[in-house]
């Protein structure tokens, strides 16, 4: 009886690795197909944007205010498409779990600061104000910096794009930690300003559902948590406390 039980044992645990491997191999299948078909959607549109703003720029020659209105839709509808294939390829890591992450106790508004500085001139050159609300205390968070450096820039990019000259983005750290069940948390409060992130404006939803889907599995490998706050329209992210 015993040596029965035993061998449908091993049946049972033969049959589940195969198993397992028949979905790695599958899933490893899907990542290269996805690799591939981004870099062959990629590969036609640089140069199509490059060729439309040769054009547009009188490079080719003089052009009427219709044809300048039509490229002027070719453009922006390239340049949508190459933001998308951008947001699909660094969703592949993301999806294949191969996220790396170096998980670590690191100064969250030394993150911060890096990437305010890394966008101030893009901030400038459009005439937005970056008003960063930070406590007077050092809160050390547990996480991957680079990754949670990712996540800053894209929030901060997405209310930049949302923002019109003249206006400002402010985005903020609670130095209260923040309780939920037994674990403390930093919270990070950001603006609401792209459609799909939360519920903004139409017109911005472009890939904006999968720049979501990036944020959440990014901060919630780190232990954190994602949420997005009705009455006040802002975005928030949760990390751990060390």
């Amino acid at each position: 009886m015993a040596g029965e039980d035993s061998a449908k044992y091993k049946d049972t645990e033969k049959k589940l690795k195969q198993k397992i491997k028949e979905l790695e191999t599958r899933d490893r299948v899907k990542e290269e197909f996805l690799t591939l078909a981004l870099h062959k959607l990629r590969s036609p549109l640089t140069p199509i944007k490059e060729y439309v703003s040769k054009i547009l720029d009188g490079k080719t020659g003089d052009i009427n205010q219709q044809q300048k209105r039509f490229l002027e839709i070719v453009k922006r509808q390239v340049e949508r498409l190459i933001r998308l294939v951008e947001e699909l390829s660094e969703l592949s890591p993301v999806r294949s779990g191969r996220l790396g992450l170096n998980k670590e106790p690191v100064a969250l508004l030394d993150i911060i600061d890096r990437v305010v500085q890394s966008l101030k001139k893009e901030a400038e050159d459009k005439g937005i104000s970056l008003c960063p609300e930070l406590p007077t205390s050092q809160p050390i968070i547990r996480g991957d910096e680079k990754t949670l450096r990712e996540v800053f820039t894209k929030l901060i990019k997405n209310s930049l794009s949302g923002t019109p000259s003249g206006g400002k983005v402010i985005f903020s750290v609670n130095g209260e930690p923040k309780v939920v069940g037994q674990n403390k948390f930093v919270e990070i409060l950001f603006p609401d300003t792209v459609g799909g992130i939360g519920q903004g404006k139409k017109g911005n939803r472009e890939g904006a559902g999968l720049g979501l889907f990036m944020i959440r599995s990014i901060v919630e490998a780190q232990g954190g948590k994602v949420r997005f706050e009705d009455e006040s329209r802002r975005f928030a992210i949760l990390l751990p406390f060390v």
